[in-house]
């Protein structure tokens, strides 16, 4: 017998009413075969936005439990539409709620952690229905009220049901056919990546890539279930797996991740910004801190609740202008780095041709020898006249691993303005000086 299809359907795929019909017949087809699905649907585009200023302009104190059982109605919503949708195709559809899908989290009511998915609800719904439908991102706490797998947390959702139902494979549809090396809305030459190991996509939604969410690829990779990510119904041929490393092409991947709508905030010092991350810890996910000559930051990605890290991020910090754009490369740390929003795609695109296009050609091959570890490496370039030394970084050099050494080699002197020269006629020396 062939395992359930568990399918996700996010809210940009569900804009307007005809949506609901074509993504319905789209399931339909599907099922046809005779395999049943578990269908996860999230809230209709924009109706989460909505009801979030909605909450706002009551106030910044409005109950956590409030606050979740508002926004949980926009997904409640959409899936008792898809229900509708998919009975008018003819399909024996049922909706489960949060309260009888026996999934169980813990932790404040926007933001709880998943702890326990029981599979009863699910397989018994199965026996009967060709299709069950699921509002996404919901479960209930301890005692048995609704609570909030944090924001865009449907993905989640959409794992847990492959567990549930024991599926090898969970499929996500978006406005997104797949993952790229940077965003295409972004980056109009960002290439598509086939196949993505867990590691490096899990890097890139921790840095606020709209590629998955990370509790959802953490939970893949704990029990090994692929995650196929595919545009919308109509665009469902050009698709990323997501899965193990032995499972998926080895190969080095590299990309920008440029975060146009996490909010940055900057605080006094590193302590007071620290303190607000502790504090947010509990609350919610997706923080990340970041420090630099300028000053001590902490940015939002996808997975952050907004309402509660403006409410803790207001008493010391202040919202800026600054957006976040993270270099991920396979087998090397991410590079953080802050830029102007307006500047956003620009600095994006220039990022993404140093590091997808020629400019890799020069680093897998290069091996210096015969530094020690304690040195730090400074990059003279030079051409005529014209002359710029600054350190790496910070970085320290490791034998092993020469492409980051010439990769940052590159970023320094694109970026240092006496060093604006074509890559093809620079000539490098390599100087070393004692750490101080």
């Amino acid at each position: 017998m062939l395992s359930p299809l568990v399918l996700k359907f996010g809210g940009s795929c569900l804009r307007v009413m005809e949506d609901y019909r074509q993504v319905a017949g789209y399931i339909a087809a599907r099922v046809r075969d005779g395999r049943v699905a578990v269908v996860v649907v999230s809230a209709r585009h924009g109706m989460s936005g909505e009801l979030e200023r909605m909450l706002a302009a009551l106030g910044a104190d409005v109950p956590d439990q409030a606050a979740a059982a508002v926004l949980a109605s926009a997904d409640q919503i959409s899936a008792g539409l898809m229900t509708a949708a998919l009975a008018l195709q003819g399909v024996r559809a049922s909706l489960v709620t949060f309260d009888r899908l026996g999934w169980s989290a813990a932790g404040p009511a926007e933001a709880s952690r998943l702890e326990t998915v029981d599979p009863a609800a699910l397989r018994d719904e199965l026996r009967d229905a060709t299709v069950v439908v699921l509002a996404g991102g919901q479960a209930v706490d301890r005692d048995g009220r609704l609570c909030m797998l944090g924001r865009n947390s449907s993905d989640l959702s959409c794992v847990a049901a492959a567990c549930a139902v024991g599926a090898a494979e969970c499929e996500i549809f978006s406005d997104y056919p797949g993952v790229f090396t940077a965003d295409p809305r972004l980056v109009p030459a960002a290439r598509p990546i086939p196949e993505v190991p867990y590691d490096f996509a899990l890097a890139m939604a921790e840095h606020g890539a709209r590629v998955v969410h990370s509790g959802a690829i953490k939970l893949a990779g704990r029990h090994r279930i692929a995650i196929t990510l595919r545009g919308r119904p109509s665009e469902a041929a050009s698709a990323t797996r997501i899965a193990g490393v032995r499972a998926v092409q080895s190969r080095a991947l590299a990309a920008v991740v440029a975060d146009q709508d996490g909010p940055v905030w900057a605080f006094p010092d590193s302590g007071q910004r620290d303190a607000a991350a502790r504090n947010l810890a509990a609350s919610t996910q997706g923080i990340i801190c970041h420090s630099d000559a300028t000053g001590a930051y902490l940015a939002a990605t996808a997975a952050t609740t907004l309402r509660t890290t403006d409410r803790e991020c207001s008493r010391f910090g202040k919202r800026t202008s600054l957006r976040l754009i993270t270099i991920i490369r396979s087998g090397h740390a991410p590079l953080r780095m802050l830029v102007p929003q307006q500047d956003l795609s620009a600095f994006a695109q220039k990022r993404h041709e140093e590091i997808v296009g020629p400019v890799t050609a020069i680093s897998d091959q290069t091996t210096i020898a015969g530094t020690a570890p304690s040195q730090e490496l400074c990059i003279r370039a030079q051409r005529g006249n014209c002359l710029a030394s600054m350190p790496l970084r910070g970085r320290k050099w490791n034998s092993g691993y020469s492409d980051l050494l010439w990769y940052d080699v590159i970023m320094n002197l694109i970026s240092h303005p006496a060093a604006r020269l074509r890559a093809t006629c620079w000539q490098f020396s390599l100087l070393t000086s004692a750490t101080r």
